[in-house]
């Protein structure tokens, strides 16, 4: 499985892709959506009781259609705000959902609107059962070794409730700052999948893009990590 780690040049990255994007693209423009500040504060849905005590996913945009996403259309994006068991959120839901609807925006514009983010999200902070210094660690020089166990714990606490088979993508936003950012060894370094990565023990078989961010990372990290799924 490859990981993508770098210096989140997000703007730049995302405009050399639109050549490619431009080029493949045979259907007409996907509908834009919009939302502004005051409809986020309507959608979000009250704190439930326990810490991973929500009962569903959200869905801000796009359908919940089963059938794959092309290069083009809507994308599938399930946002997930992730906590670790000695480590609370620094930020709200509203201010991530912020950010991946710039990234929305910004996708739109420069595909001229052929390429569009459906986004569903987990209402609550879920809380990990490992610590931030578990998934951060690092080893010599490789950079977060247990990566792999945050991955599959944020999926083994969402599974029983979600249909993994609707989503193409998956945004993991721990709490925290980015490693890239920070220069802790103990946070976890932004990063995502080099396309999708098959998970044969949940739905029956899933291929999911992985994008892990930061919540204190700005939007154009997680245009830049997106972008590289």
């Amino acid at each position: 499985m490859a990981i993508m780690r770098d210096g989140h040049v997000a703007k730049l990255f995302i405009k050399m892709l639109l050549p490619l994007i431009l080029a493949i693209s045979v259907a007409l423009p996907t509908s834009v959506y919009g939302i502004s500040s005051d409809d986020l504060a309507m959608l979000r849905v009250g704190s439930s009781s326990g810490d991973n005590g929500f009962t569903d996913s959200k869905q801000l945009f796009g359908s919940s259609s089963g059938i794959p996403s092309p290069i083009y259309g809507t994308i599938r994006v399930l946002m997930v705000p992730t906590r670790f068991i000695n480590y609370g959120n620094l930020t709200s839901i509203d201010s991530i959902l912020n950010k991946v609807v710039d990234v929305k925006d910004y996708l739109i514009e420069v595909s001229y609107g052929y390429v569009d983010l459906g986004i569903w999200y987990i209402t609550d902070w879920i809380t990990l059962p490992r610590t931030r210094e578990y998934y951060g660690a690092d080893s010599n020089s490789t950079v977060d070794v247990n990566l792999m166990d945050f991955i599959r714990d944020t999926l083994n606490i969402i599974d029983p409730i979600v249909d993994l088979r609707n989503y193409d993508f998956i945004i993991m936003v721990h709490a925290g700052y980015d490693q890239a950012m920070s220069g802790d060894p103990y946070d976890i370094w932004s990063s995502a999948s080099m396309g999708k990565w098959y998970f044969p023990e949940y739905d029956g078989g899933v291929y999911l893009g992985i994008t892990i961010v930061a919540e204190t990372d700005p939007y154009g990290v997680f245009a830049h990590e997106m972008g590289h799924n």
